[in-house]
């Protein structure tokens, strides 16, 4: 049977991994009776990293290509999904006009944009809001020029582009209206501060085929960073502060410090970012909102991110941010179960 050199290299990249992966368990131990899936759970976490970091080397490289056949004097990135992402394919065409020396014109608009998690929180365009002295120029889809390419594709922006994004955007970040947030903001610098960011796709069950972390995350890392920072003081920034006063709220011990930042709705989700990025330390669920705002902080702090991989279960990872990047992981929680959790609340009641 005749195999293709891509058929072959995905072929021994899947043996070479789920060899390696076996390796570890076996020496370490940690095969149990879970044991096949704990490892079939690594395979594919390991395949996916190096699909991402594949896409990382080649992505860019593919697009010169792409400028030079097609003789592109024009990119047009058609931007999608919310403004962490907006500024991951802002970051895209300025890397692209730097490198392959093309001009650059930008595309969104709800269609383009998407509705989001939950139909009646739309994302919109909120870029130019966040950082009103960027160069912007936006496409006009009625002019038909032979020697523009339309760029929409693949997420690869989520790391060298984004990464370049926050760069150069980080000294811009200067909302045009930020001041109906002075009295948030000064009530974060007169403390040390902990943002909270608990993301929309949380509380709508199965939105976007993903796990909603749960509540009991929020509260686990909650009391984690109070326990390593007494003083602190927890800022909550959501879509839905109801879920975050009913569901967490309540679980959190009198001597916690907490505010529910509401003054803030879906349309200007940029003021919220701005808020978290002048936090001391971050807590966030998977996604790119809490990711950004940690980013674009001058500070240095904590880093607590959690992950559900169903609906019982979620993993938490611990790390430092030294004021430019985020650190390697100093500390971590794997597979939590939140109904063994509900079990030692009740048992520390009684």
């Amino acid at each position: 049977m005749f195999f293709s050199y891509r058929s072959f290299l995905k072929t021994f990249f899947i043996l070479v991994s789920l060899a390696l992966v076996i390796i570890v368990f076996s020496v370490t131990g940690k095969i149990r009776n879970d044991g096949i899936i704990a490892i079939a759970r690594n395979v594919k976490m390991s395949l996916i990293q190096m699909r991402i970091k594949i896409l990382e080397k080649t992505g860019l490289a593919f697009d010169l290509m792409t400028c030079k056949a097609f003789n592109v004097r024009t990119a047009v990135i058609q931007m999608s999904g919310g403004l962490a992402d907006q500024i991951g394919w802002y970051g895209y065409g300025l890397l692209l006009h730097e490198r392959f020396h093309v001009s650059v014109e930008y595309e969104y608009g709800q269609q383009v944009a998407g509705s989001g998690a939950i139909p009646h929180l739309p994302r919109t365009f909120q870029l130019k809001d966040a950082f009103p002295s960027i160069e912007f120029r936006e496409h006009d889809s009625r002019l038909k020029d032979p020697y523009a390419r339309i760029f929409r594709h693949r997420n690869l922006v989520a790391r060298e582009a984004c990464k370049y994004g926050f760069s150069v955007l980080k000294n811009k970040f200067c909302p045009i209206d930020v001041d109906t947030c002075k009295d948030l903001l000064n009530d974060i610098n007169a403390h040390k501060s902990c943002a909270v960011h608990v993301r929309r796709d949380d509380y709508a069950r199965g939105a976007g085929g993903t796990h909603p972390t749960q509540a009991e995350f929020f509260i686990l890392a909650v009391r984690k960073i109070h326990s390593l920072d007494p003083n602190v003081k927890f800022f909550f920034f959501s879509d839905d502060c109801g879920w975050v006063r009913e569901r967490i709220l309540p679980a959190l011990d009198g001597d916690i410090a907490c505010r529910v930042c509401d003054q803030n709705d879906g349309s200007k989700g940029y003021l919220d970012l701005y808020c978290i990025s002048r936090c001391d330390h971050v807590i966030c669920s998977l996604g790119g909102f809490g990711y950004a705002g940690r980013l674009f902080s001058y500070k240095e702090g904590w880093y607590l991110q959690g992950v559900a991989s169903d609906e019982y279960h979620f993993s938490w990872s611990l790390k430092m941010y030294d004021g430019e990047k985020i650190g390697e992981e100093i500390e971590y929680g794997r597979r939590i179960d939140v109904r063994e959790l509900g079990k030692t609340a009740k048992t520390a009641k009684n």
